[in-house]
């Protein structure tokens, strides 16, 4: 069983061959998020900001009041978490107060961030 963050993300990288597939087309999960996630870039900057916030960050318990800037427009804010939940990226708990992200969705934003030279490995 795989314990450690390294040992996670290279799985995350690790190539899965599906016979029906094109045998050109890359599978690895890392290489579906980062489709994923830069289509989340092209069509709201601000949820990509955010999530790329709550990646870094302690994955449960993150709090509204750490990852909403004090100028931010409270729609804004609003369409960018709402973004987030609906593709299933964040979970909202304690009734609209803190966030949380599945392990595999953060190792997979972290492995993203640091291939972009957002954050260090």
């Amino acid at each position: 069983m795989l314990h450690g963050e390294k040992e996670l993300k290279d799985l995350l990288n690790e190539e899965y061959h599906d016979p029906d597939r094109d045998l050109e087309a890359r599978n690895s999960v890392y290489q579906t998020w980062k489709i994923f996630f830069d289509q989340i870039m092209l069509r709201n900057p601000r949820a990509a900001d955010l999530f790329s916030l709550m990646a870094v960050l302690d994955r449960q318990g993150i709090p509204k009041s750490l990852v909403r800037r004090s100028n931010e427009n409270a729609v804004e804010f609003t369409k960018a978490l709402g973004i987030l939940q609906t593709l299933s990226l964040i979970i909202v708990e304690q009734g609209d107060t803190t966030f949380q992200l599945r392990r595999v969705v953060q190792l997979s934003a972290q492995t993203w961030l640091e291939i972009q030279g957002t954050i260090g490995h």
